[in-house]
């Protein structure tokens, strides 16, 4: 593991300290906006009334200890899975090798053990029940799970295809919020100006990069590819469909 230092800067012309973030990972930053919340509050001396939280269902949070503990000692865990698809609960053993979040949601990328085949599978956390580690210890495999998800966006990684250069336009104003969040790694701004901000992303579209564009609406439009710029345009098609339909 690379060590990480975080930098404190003491200025004294202010009287105040300063940190260098170009230096923080995305761990440190997480770990420090939590910090920052739980001080902001604890240090408030009025109700916290004033303070309104989005309402949000269980996320398995209370699974990260044990899994983090599985990951590092490399244990096997087990557990039952719903599955929304199907609509059933199924029981998993599995060799745990990651976490990874994705709009507020964790995730275990983990190798099933019902299968022979090495292949990394996602678990939602807040899917999870009945979580046990297990004593038994695993080989873990060569697997970068940073890598892996390099050519995608969200949770879904489609090992069989290849990424492919997509362009976006958006309209000005949504255009700005693009920019200060960008939508993945491989954005590149290919044009700015009062007509809107046109970018470059490479990557495999999955379900949960069409529905980020989907999300967007009338602010954003594939530019190329054709067929990818007919797929989206699928779905407003159904939409519509929908909606004449009584």
């Amino acid at each position: 593991a690379i060590e990480r230092k975080l930098y404190i800067e003491y200025r004294r012309t202010t009287n105040t300290y300063h940190i260098s973030w170009d230096e923080i990972n995305d761990v440190q930053e997480s770990l420090m906006d939590s910090y920052w919340l739980i001080e902001a509050i604890r240090d408030s001396k009025y109700p916290k009334d004033f303070m309104i939280f989005e309402k949000r269902p269980q996320r398995g949070l209370n699974w990260l200890h044990g899994l983090i503990y599985a990951i590092e000692n490399k244990r096997l865990v087990s557990f039952d899975y719903y599955k929304f698809k199907e609509n059933i609960t199924e029981k998993h053993t599995v060799e745990p090798y990651a976490l990874k979040e994705f709009n507020y949601h964790w995730y275990l990328l983990a190798n099933d053990c019902k299968t022979s085949d090495f292949a990394i599978k996602v678990f939602a956390l807040d899917r999870i029940s009945n979580f046990n580690p297990e004593q038994t210890s695993f080989v873990p495999k060569e697997y970068d799970p940073r890598e892996d998800f390099k050519h995608f966006y969200g949770v879904i990684n489609l090992y069989e295809k290849k990424p492919i250069e997509i362009r976006l336009h958006f309209d000005r104003h949504q255009g700005n919020y693009v920019k200060v969040m960008p939508w993945h790694s491989s954005q590149v701004i290919e044009k700015d100006d009062d007509n809107g901000l046109v970018i470059k992303l490479f990557l495999v579209p999955t379900y949960d990069f069409d529905l980020k564009i989907v999300s967007q609406a009338n602010r954003v439009k594939v530019l190329s590819p054709p067929a990818y710029r007919e797929h989206i345009k699928s779905y407003f098609l159904q939409a519509l469909d929908r909606y004449d339909t009584v």
